[in-house]
């Protein structure tokens, strides 16, 4: 379950053109989905730390 960043209540997944997002009933907001987006912001940026040391290898 995933809580609201702003008040801390739970909050209901919704999905829309394709693409996960999450609603706090309580602020009555849509809220995007973080923890997918952390997940992938630490992908991207293992990937750039694997790049920069192949760079500093050559």
């Amino acid at each position: 379950m995933s809580y609201c960043p702003c008040c801390s209540y739970p909050m209901l997944q919704q999905f829309r053109d394709h693409q996960v997002y999450w609603f706090c009933r309580h602020c009555w907001a849509e809220m995007p989905d973080l923890e997918n987006k952390l997940d992938t912001l630490s992908c991207e940026r293992l990937s750039r730390n694997r790049l920069e040391r192949l760079f500093e290898r050559i």
